[in-house]
């Protein structure tokens, strides 16, 4: 006889939740102009409360040259930061350890439910900044 099994689990009224992926953090979007088949992107988040750093290694992109996003998340900077403003300072280091770019933004931190807030609980306090090929050295 086939058997019933009933998992628990946390759902939003009226149906399931979604998996929709979320993330505390930043994200540092990378275009196409400052390509690098590896390398490393060395990033430092402030707020009124103090700063967090950290490095995320660049692996290769089968693609070949496309742009990119990274994810820094709080839990690599150290610290969690609350929303509200904050200032990004972004290095993009090519394999040779060349600087390749780097810039200074200010970004507000806001909370995100990619799930919706009946599902998300919290939710998720994300910010994202952008290079350009402006911020060639």
């Amino acid at each position: 006889l086939p058997a019933l099994v009933v998992v628990g689990v946390q759902g939003c009224a009226g149906g399931g939740c979604s998996d929709v992926g979320g993330f505390d953090g930043v994200g540092v979007d990378i275009p196409r102009a400052l390509f690098v088949s590896t390398g490393n992107l060395a990033v430092e988040v402030c707020d009124a409360d103090g700063c967090g750093k950290a490095t995320e290694r660049l692996g290769p992109v089968p693609e070949g040259a496309v742009g990119r996003g990274v994810n820094i998340t709080f839990e690599q900077l150290g610290r969690r930061f609350e929303p509200g403003p904050v200032v990004v300072t972004v290095e993009l280091f090519n394999a040779d350890r060349q600087v390749i770019a780097t810039a200074e933004r200010d970004a507000q931190l806001t909370r995100s439910y990619p799930n919706g807030k009946s599902c998300d609980g919290d939710g998720y306090v994300v910010g994202t900044v952008a290079l350009t090929a402006s911020d060639r050295p």
